[in-house]
């Protein structure tokens, strides 16, 4: 992390220091770990009911450099310095105990309002960040105070899950209480700036950020009034397994990418017309039956099928993952199988188109298997209450492990439909996920949705909603559309009780919009209707499905 003694340099000096320090930060390379807070929020702030960019206090009381002052011994603020930069704000840097690291950034002219965005992957991230600096410096511009966290610890150092071996401490700061923590500590240094408390607080996070997001709704419900979760790991406890199902099959038989593009071809082929239009993606899985024995063609010795193994593999990856004859974690969807749109770090910076079974089912460009990493990781230092840092995680049984998982499902799974007091609140949640998202499991929001439907019943319309976003890879990218300011609408919902309707996403190549569709809230799916462009958001309606799985 970038680190400046500030507090013995004379003001001009300190001025030109934060100055050089923001041009290193925008210049530097993203780093290991990036968060994901949604590119798309507040584009359309000029669009906004509730007009959230308006100044409700236009000076602070105190100066910056003061709330160095405030410190104490759960809380050791390391700076406070004032950017002049377009918007001027003031820059926090603080350590919760033991070692929780959490940036604020304060804007000079106040919205009354507290945005917080997410981490991404094993989190760890520097507060130097450039994702998340960006991130942070948007919504300063629009008014909000802005807070981000490492989790308590630096994926820099300890990467992937090696910073929680044998130390539950970060690992329980990792599972819920850094973000918890941090929203409290900001609000209050947030009301002894400003000498007013936040009116309104929104949490914003993908991946990792969208686990952050359902802890938050469920364990802290006072934290924040509105909360943006999208493709999130809030069941990791079962999703590993899938991982290690995966990856057992990859092991016995091979992936190539010649087969991935037949697979993806015979995938469109079989279902790009089944919603209605072709146009390159598949639109509602769910209304799908596809079964590998039967759809899949078989080699002849021509090369231009599948081989029984290869056929048996793919069955297993698509199927269901299965602890005896319990199902523990959905069926893979199709969708994902194609090259769509893909991005460097957690920018919006295009690269090689990419498929997201690349690096998953497959080994990526540079040989890594994402999937595998990742799993092996947790394995090692995550599951079991008793680390083991040699640990082969093709030695494991589920039948026999899943039950020593007792404890980082506690710490770990957010899987709690009962969002009541977060809805008596007046709280209001927004869950977003890509149909083809190879990653996470759509199906397994989609479930748990449903399972909140049960609990809660027709009230949870009043609180919660999914958008389902055909052909998008994990958190951004696909086939499709993938750029939407979901948190606009989230505002107006919790500000001015208007239920987002009418939504729009985008899909941008080379600067230019180059296709818009609607966003349907589920159960709802967009049905093109009959005549037009296809590339027109207007030719299409959102209608409810008829889904063959329905009941899935």
């Amino acid at each position: 992390m970038l680190k400046i003694s500030l507090m013995r340099l004379p003001r001009r000096l300190i001025k030109q220091s934060i100055v050089v320090a923001l041009v290193m930060v925008l210049a530097a390379p993203a780093s290991q770990a990036t968060p994901t807070p949604n590119g798309s929020s507040f584009l359309d702030a000029k669009k906004s009911r509730v007009d959230y960019t308006r100044a409700e206090i236009k000076h602070p009381r105190i100066a910056c450099r003061e709330l160095i002052t405030l410190s104490d011994p759960d809380n050791s603020i390391v700076s406070a310095t004032l950017l002049p930069a377009e918007p001027e704000v003031c820059v926090l840097r603080g350590v919760i105990s033991p070692e929780v690291q959490y940036i604020v950034y304060l804007p000079t002219r106040w919205n009354g309002r507290l945005y917080m965005h997410g981490n991404g992957g094993y989190a760890g991230e520097s507060l130097d960040d450039e994702v998340g600096h960006l991130a942070r410096l948007r919504a300063a511009r629009h008014g909000f105070a802005a807070a981000f966290t490492n989790t308590g610890h630096d994926a820099a150092s300890e990467p992937g899950g090696k910073w929680a071996y044998n130390n539950l401490q970060k690992e329980i700061d990792f599972g819920y209480r850094a973000v918890h923590l941090t929203a409290i500590t900001v609000k209050n240094i947030v009301a002894a700036y400003y000498g007013k408390a936040p009116g309104y607080s929104y949490f914003d996070g993908c991946s990792t950020g969208g686990l952050q997001g359902f802890n938050e709704a469920q364990r802290f419900p006072a934290d924040f009034d509105g909360i943006l979760a999208g493709a999130p790991v809030f069941s990791i406890r079962e999703m590993v397994w899938q991982y290690w199902k995966n990856q057992k099959a990859i092991v016995e038989t091979p992936l190539s990418r010649e087969k991935l593009k037949l697979l993806g071809d015979v995938i469109l082929s079989l279902f790009d017309e089944a919603d209605g239009v072709t146009d390159g993606v598949i639109g509602n899985p769910l209304a799908l039956d596809f079964d590998p024995q039967r759809d899949l063609p078989r080699t002849d010795g021509d090369g231009r099928g599948f081989t029984d193994d290869e056929i048996d593999m793919l069955t297993a990856i698509y199927g269901p993952t299965y602890v005896g004859d319990v199902e523990i974690y959905p069926r893979t969807v199709v969708g994902g199988e194609f090259p769509g749109l893909h991005y460097a770090g957690g920018t919006y910076s295009p690269v090689a188109p990419h498929s997201p079974w690349e690096g998953r089912a497959l080994p990526d460009s540079q040989g890594r298997l994402e999937q595998r990493l990742i799993l092996e990781s947790w394995f090692r230092y995550l599951a079991f209450e008793a680390d083991d840092s040699e640990l082969d995680w093709r030695e494991l049984d589920p039948e026999r492990d899943l039950a020593r998982m007792v404890q980082s499902g506690q710490i770990f799974n957010a899987t709690d439909p009962d969002l009541s007091a977060f809805r008596q609140r007046g709280g209001k949640m927004i869950i977003y996920h890509g149909w083809a998202d190879f990653g996470v499991n759509p199906l397994r929001t989609v479930e748990y949705f449903q399972q909140v439907a049960t609990v809660l019943g027709d009230e949870i319309s009043e609180f919660l909603q999914l958008y389902l976003i055909p052909g998008m890879h994990h958190c951004k990218g696909g086939v499709n559309i993938d750029r939407f300011d979901l948190m606009t609408p989230l505002i107006n919902w919790v500000e001015d009780d208007v239920v987002p309707q009418g939504l729009v996403g985008h899909r941008v190549e080379q600067g230019k919009i180059t296709r818009t569709r609607p966003l349907c809230a589920y159960p709802e799916v967009a049905r093109y209707r009959g005549t037009g462009n296809i590339d027109a958001h207007e030719n299409f309606e959102c209608v409810e499905p008829n889904n063959r799985n329905a009941g899935e």
